[in-house]
């Protein structure tokens, strides 16, 4: 596959990465409020918000990078 393929299907891959980033950390910071261990107007809602989407994108930014070797033949890696 060219490489400018390559940088756009990342690229468009870094952007799913941060929506999807974006629904964990919500999704973490509205359970961890219905557990009663955060209120919605303290800070520390915030932070695990920020932290969970932090964190998530990270993770799956790389995942092209740690499935790559994974799914490459034995033959084609180098």
């Amino acid at each position: 596959m060219e490489t400018w393929k390559l940088v756009l299907l990342y690229l468009a891959w870094l952007f799913a990465s941060g929506a999807i980033a974006v629904i964990f950390g919500v999704f973490a910071g509205e359970i961890l409020w219905f557990l009663g261990i955060v209120e919605l107007d303290d800070g520390a809602y915030r932070v695990v918000v920020d932290v969970v989407v932090a964190i998530s994108f990270v993770l799956l930014a790389l995942t092209p990078w740690f499935l790559r070797h994974r799914l490459m033949r034995d033959e084609e890696v180098g």
